[in-house]
């Protein structure tokens, strides 16, 4: 089933009492197969396991890694632990994982404890508390066995410990503090786990101009995100109450958690087109397809490594001699967001305020650094951006190398690029960089890029199709974040929309597409209402449909389109989609489209169905 549906792995969570110690012990073996066949079979997958029983089968959380959970956490890829921990707990996780972690042959231990166990099962009045010292004894002499310098220091990190963000006697007490856990496990070098993220949702309105998003952005990484005057969820406008803003300590969660170079894809190469996994509309290609508000957490693709964009606007260049009065396009931001998208149901979008009593024009340009990377020059990569931008807006790149020169001596150069566009559907407009360019090929081999991002410029500040240094601009003059000034009537309005990111090898580029056999499967009539007037049963049909292009095509398409008479009905994540209630007779024509991982369409399918 992992296999089949590309899941990342799988997480245990037994919240029941297994029967016995003898049937705890099986698990562990369970277990221990799972975590090697699925290593096996699907190189990088994982499976973690919640700390709910103990290895005596009992029911009993334990809130950190100790010899009543040290089975399930040797033989799987990690633990995820309950929230009840206190402040030492994850210390004493960190340091029983570095010590236990590959060091102890899991068999010989359950064998021993099975042994010890039984040994005590005897006398019943005090079976509870025998076990648990058998438990305790056994670990404990495995433990000792291990010489203390070959303690493994890694080890830790395969603990995520547990914060619950309702508060449910969690560390921090939940909510808007949830960094104040996160920074406990951080300092006893374990991982976070996140529980609740419903929270965000469930406790979101008190004052009308709150939305979810405000919410999601104050939890997330804007500790300092307000909108209007009131707070952001229930029980936040008193100190003290469940989830309130500490003053005395306010954060969120990007304060406690490492910036990372974005993941690459199984194919070498990143994609993304900001979808947040939720939508009030759904585009393909730049069209919008379909205007009902939905949610689907597998349409999520990697958000800006930077997401507070407003922070990382800046202002490089400005052209003050393009203006005769004062610079009337100020307060530039950048923030991820619904409407007019690429595909999906998001866009990052960069907006500015401007004078409704004045002439308008970009002054200068601006760069917005998005995600950071780990990128070999040398590679042959191309970055392709789909773009959509008011008129007077030019839209480039800026990317960020690092150069290693002899001697291992690194340094950093940052590079501004205005590429040559071509429209590509409706006002999207497709902009394409050969990543090699931007150095000799001498110096091709010793670089990185290490962040790339949008630029932001006036049309008569740069030409298309030119390369320039950040160096070279002089006369840098910040036009700042002011979106309050008083006198002229202002607004906010968006000078561009970037609704897709893609880097890739030119080869990895298949030139045309495949075209797939389509089945139609499982024809049923089901009841699905009554009409009590007339007395009617309603009978609506479900067809469900599959497709293939042959055995010497690999299906690898990481999701498909799907049209019903030209309509789009949904998007698959297989190959295969279930149409239905469907209650006239006649032709229903089919259409499918499989997307990769980097956006672009391999494989059409089409095929004609006749109801009678």
């Amino acid at each position: 089933m992992a296999c089949y549906y590309k899941f990342d792995g799988w997480f245990f969570n037994i919240e029941a009492i297994v029967p016995s110690p003898v049937d705890a012990r099986n698990l562990v073996l369970f277990l221990d197969y799972m975590t090697k066949e699925m290593h096996r079979r699907m190189p990088g997958s994982y499976v973690i396991w919640y700390d709910s029983l103990t290895i005596n089968g009992e029911l009993r959380w334990q809130n950190y890694l100790n010899h009543n959970n040290l089975p399930f956490f040797l033989v799987t890829d990690g633990i995820y632990t309950n929230y009840g921990w206190n402040a030492a707990q994850p210390f004493m996780s960190a340091e029983l994982a570095n010590k236990a972690r590959d060091k102890i042959n899991v068999n010989d231990l359950i064998d021993d404890i099975a042994l010890n166990v039984s040994n005590v099962e005897a006398d019943a009045s005090t079976l509870k508390v025998s076990r648990e010292i058998a438990v305790l004894t056994t670990v404990q002499r495995f433990l000792d066995a291990i010489p203390e310098e070959i303690s493994n220091n890694l080890a830790s990190y395969l603990v995520f410990t547990g914060t619950d963000v309702y508060g449910r006697g969690t560390y921090g007490g939940g909510g808007f503090n949830c960094h104040k856990a996160l920074r406990i496990s951080n300092d006893a070098k374990t991982s976070g786990a996140i529980f609740g993220l419903g929270w965000t949702y469930d406790n979101v309105v008190v004052k009308p101009d709150n939305t979810f998003t405000d919410t999601e952005r104050r939890f997330w990484y804007d500790k300092d995100h307000r909108k209007g005057e009131g707070s952001f969820a229930i029980g936040c406008e008193k100190a003290g109450e469940p989830g309130a803003v500490d003053s005395a300590d306010s954060g969120c969660i990007a304060n406690e958690v490492k910036v990372r170079p974005v993941a690459m894809n199984i194919s070498n190469s990143f994609y993304t087109n900001f979808d947040r996994g939720i939508g009030r509309s759904y585009s393909i290609e730049g069209m919008i397809v379909d205007t009902n508000s939905w949610t689907h957490i597998g349409r999520q693709h990697p958000l800006p490594t930077y997401p507070k964009g407003q922070h990382s606007v800046k202002a490089i260049h400005s052209n003050i001699s393009s203006q005769t009065g004062s610079v009337n396009i100020r307060g530039l931001k950048s923030e991820v967001k619904g409407g007019d998208c690429w595909r999906g149901g998001s866009a990052f979008v960069v907006s500015a305020l401007r004078n409704l009593n004045q002439t308008n024009e970009l002054n200068g340009i601006h760069t917005i650094d998005l995600y950071e990377s780990e990128i070999a020059l040398s590679e042959g990569y191309i970055i392709d951006v789909k773009c959509n931008r008011q008129e007077g807006v030019q839209i480039g790149l800026v990317i960020k190398l690092k150069l290693r020169k002899m001697g291992g001596v690194e340094t950093l150069d940052e590079r501004v690029v205005f590429p040559e566009s071509k429209l590509v559907s409706r006002q999207w407009e497709s902009m394409e960089l050969d990543l090699s360019k931007l150095l000799d090929a001498e110096r091709q081999n010793l670089a990185t890029v290490v962040s790339f991002g949008i630029a932001v410029a006036g049309c008569s500040v740069v030409k298309k199709g030119s390369y320039q240094n950040l160096q070279d601009f002089k006369g840098v003059t910040d036009l700042g974040e002011d979106f309050s000034e008083t006198g002229d009537a202002r607004e906010m309005f968006e000078l561009c929309r970037v609704g897709e990111i893609r880097i890739y090898k030119k080869a990895d580029i298949i030139p045309h597409h495949l075209d797939g056999k389509m089945n139609f499967i499982d024809i049923d009539e089901v009841l699905v209402g009554k009409n009590e007037d007339a007395g009617e049963t309603i009978i609506g049909r479900y067809l469900t449909l599959t497709w293939t292009v042959g055995e010497q095509h690999q299906l690898d398409e990481i999701s498909w389109e799907v049209y019903v008479n030209e309509k789009w009905v949904g998007t698959a994540f297989v190959n295969r989609y279930r149409i239905g209630p469907i209650f006239e007779s006649g032709a229903l024509k089919f259409l499918v489209k499989g997307f990769d991982d980097i956006g672009q369409i391999r494989l059409t399918s089409s095929g004609e169905y006749i109801f009678e």
